[in-house]
């Protein structure tokens, strides 16, 4: 898991990852700059803002699979047991 979360790189325009783990909830909060969220309306629309999305969301998936994965693997070990 901790391998998984490193992979964000905190840098511009990310600014902070968020994990928690609290009441059997699990909640992942990705935070950017203003300027990266906001659609431009006088301005023309950048990709590299869309890649850069598409790059987290990725990591974001791998963190997900991380925790399916130790639940199933904590789900086949009680049913061994």
């Amino acid at each position: 898991m901790i391998k998984a979360l490193s992979d964000f790189e905190i840098k511009a325009p990310l600014i902070d990852v968020i994990f928690s783990i609290k009441d059997n909830l699990i909640s992942l909060g990705i935070d950017y700059e203003d300027e990266f969220l906001n659609i431009p309306v006088d301005s023309d629309f950048s990709i590299k803002n869309l890649r850069k999305s598409k790059e987290d969301y990725e990591k974001v998936l791998k963190v997900i699979s991380v925790l399916l994965d130790n639940n199933s693997n904590k789900q086949k070990d009680s049913k061994a047991k």
